[in-house]
């Protein structure tokens, strides 16, 4: 049975031609070729697609959706979560959790110091270290957490 050709899948998928070359490029995305040279692709390329779409969306690269290369062909919901998804995941929200937290300080910092060259006097914390970040960021450290035992759990099924 002969499968889908480049533009139907695109319109499938919700997608365009050169966003599916692209996810080929990057080894993303696999299609036989028929003997005038046309790209062939299953059904299954479809939830492929979108699952790459998604992972886009979310934030990550193409190269780093590659590490859920097991995975973009089942559904992304459900109990049988892929451990491949899960540890990429962790692993994101792990870096994101990281540039957060110095992205925070660089802002404390930079609040102190226009302070400090406008003249003004020093405010709640100004005395402080500008590398403790305070209160106000104390529950998103309590959230991450929660998210990293979270995803533990499911990655130990």
């Amino acid at each position: 049975m002969p499968g889908m050709r480049i533009g139907k899948l695109a319109r499938a998928a919700g997608t365009t031609v050169r966003a599916l070359r692209y996810y080929e490029e990057h080894g993303l995305l696999h299609a036989r070729r028929s003997p005038n040279g046309y790209r062939d692709y299953d059904e299954s390329a479809v939830l492929r697609v979108r699952n790459i779409r998604r992972l886009l969306a979310a934030g990550f690269t193409a190269d780093e959706v590659r590490a859920f290369s097991p995975c973009l062909d089942q559904p992304s919901a459900g109990d049988g979560a892929c451990p491949e998804s899960v540890a990429a995941i962790t692993r994101k929200l792990a870096a994101l959790d990281e540039e957060i937290t110095a992205l925070a300080r660089m802002r404390d910092r930079l609040a102190v110091e226009l302070r400090r060259v406008r003249g003004e006097s020093a405010g709640p914390g100004d005395d402080t270290d500008p590398d403790d970040i305070g209160d106000r960021n104390r529950n998103w450290y309590v959230r991450r957490d929660r998210v990293q035992e979270v995803a533990g759990d499911i990655a130990a099924r």
